[in-house]
């Protein structure tokens, strides 16, 4: 992106998004997660860089949590419609044909997604990198070095705080319906609640960070999400987990403070 553009790049990393939806769209087998997973990596890492870059760089340097926190909301509020759709196709056309037909809906937002962004998003980069860039282990090595500290140790922090939720998110519904003992419909509400409070406080958040301090607000969101796993494994109804799904809702706010 420091060569050709945060938005040619951006786009592409949309268009390579188009191919693992494909992929299982076709699939028979499980063999085909295995390029579908590498090739939503691409995606992810791709557009993780140049679309973060673009957006923050749209922004003026003193509005650029709030505008990150916006981004994020919206993003957040449309699962509140996808889901809840999405148990309806499956309800009305069974989980195979229902799924399947959810990935083409998926290609054409995508596909629309694209026009969007190539009509109405303006490159933010000013100045490109004309020579040509190689890429070698030992040159990144020597650039990690470079790095000061406290970047590092942001860098570290970053990567347990996803790793934590990552980990236990796969195994929520579990828990919380042979555990806790809630019902499906009753976990769907808990994500709806969830979705709606973290929206709402990722602009909290957002604009907290741009008047008062980043790093204060992040750590504010770190200790609420320890509060959370700790009454998380202390629910013992569906009452107690609503507490806890809003204070998890809460904790978002640190997260429109992270690219920034």
């Amino acid at each position: 992106s420091d060569r050709y553009g945060r938005k040619k790049i951006y786009i592409l990393s949309l268009v390579i998004f188009i191919l693992p939806i494909l992929i299982l769209y076709a699939s028979y087998s499980w063999i085909f997660l295995l390029p579908v997973a590498i090739l939503i990596g691409a995606s992810d890492g791709i557009s993780g860089t140049s679309g973060s870059t673009l957006i923050t760089e749209s922004v003026s340097k003193r509005k650029r949590a709030t505008g990150w926190s916006v981004v994020q909301s919206i993003g957040t509020l449309t699962t509140m419609a996808t889901v809840p759709i999405g148990g309806l196709i499956i309800e009305k056309l069974g989980l195979i044909n229902g799924f399947k037909f959810s990935l083409l809906v998926s290609v054409v937002t995508m596909v629309i997604g694209i026009f969007l962004v190539a009509i109405f998003l303006k490159e933010t980069l000013k100045k490109q990198i004309k020579h040509k860039i190689k890429f070698k282990i030992r040159d990144s090595i020597e650039f990690l070095k470079k790095i000061p500290r406290k970047i590092k140790f942001y860098f570290l922090f970053i990567g347990f705080i996803f790793f934590a939720i990552s980990l236990t998110m796969p195994f929520q519904i579990l828990y919380v319906v042979d555990v806790v003992g809630v019902n499906t419909f009753q976990f769907g509400l808990l994500i709806a609640i969830q979705t709606t409070v973290s929206a709402l406080f990722l602009v909290v958040g957002g604009k907290l960070s741009d008047i008062h301090s980043r790093k204060n607000v992040m750590l504010l969101s770190a200790f609420l999400l320890f509060v959370t796993a700790i009454l998380f494994i202390l629910s013992r109804n569906f009452a107690h987990l609503v507490f806890v799904y809003v204070l998890f809702g809460i904790s978002m706010l640190g997260f429109s403070s992270i690219i920034p």
